[in-house]
């Protein structure tokens, strides 16, 4: 009898020993859990330039924005940067096997990723919005001069806002043409076309000297 009292009088306080216990294991898992750095991200850019980020990047059109270690937010020109490398560099650093987006995407992701790709090679941007018919009225002429260019509404994307602003100015109005780095501020279709063709007989002049 006077064993059994002893084990019943123990109980509680074995009881309250483990609850203590569990809660100091689980206090000091979560103490490491948020000592233990962030996972970081990689840029390598063209010219070979490494960036360490907090966290994943992301892009949007033709930019790539990133926060730097100090929770500074910027961006790159997406031309500029060596995306395959970055991910690649990205997996070897957190210890991971590096595969290629291209073998982990489906069909239609390939699809959407080679028409961004042909949006991006495009030297031809028409900033506009969906309420201005002037523009409406460019794009139309762009499309029947056939040439290969990109939309880029300065109001449904703050990036292209940004883009917009910088090469146009605050009074530049709308529509503007940047082609291949001449800016046109204009919607004459005699204008227009005229700064096409020239655009059109660089390159035909360009592909000629490269294939020499």
């Amino acid at each position: 009898m006077q064993f059994l009292w002893t084990r019943r009088a123990f109980k509680p306080g074995w009881s309250i020993s483990r609850e203590r216990v569990c809660r100091t294991v689980v206090g000091i898992v979560v103490a490491l859990v948020l000592a233990s750095p962030a996972a970081a991200d990689w840029l390598i850019t063209l010219e070979g330039r490494m960036i360490e980020t907090q966290g994943p990047w992301t892009i949007e059109e033709s930019l790539l924005t990133y926060t730097d270690l100090e929770g500074e937010e910027h961006t790159l020109d997406l031309d500029d940067v060596d995306l395959e490398a970055s991910e690649e560099t990205t997996a070897l650093k957190a210890g991971k096997p590096f595969v290629p987006s291209s073998e982990r995407e489906a069909p239609v992701e390939r699809d959407k990723k080679a028409e961004k790709k042909r949006k991006k090679k495009a030297k031809v941007i028409l900033y506009m919005t969906t309420l201005c018919r002037d523009c409406k009225r460019v794009k139309e002429l762009l499309d029947e001069l056939d040439v290969n260019f990109v939309e880029k509404d300065i109001n449904a994307n703050r990036n292209n806002g940004r883009e917009y602003r910088r090469k146009a100015g605050h009074g530049g109005g709308l529509p503007v043409i940047d082609i291949d780095g001449t800016m046109v501020f204009s919607n004459n279709p005699r204008v227009i076309r005229q700064r096409i063709e020239e655009f059109k007989d660089r390159e035909r002049e360009a592909a000629t000297e490269s294939s020499d």
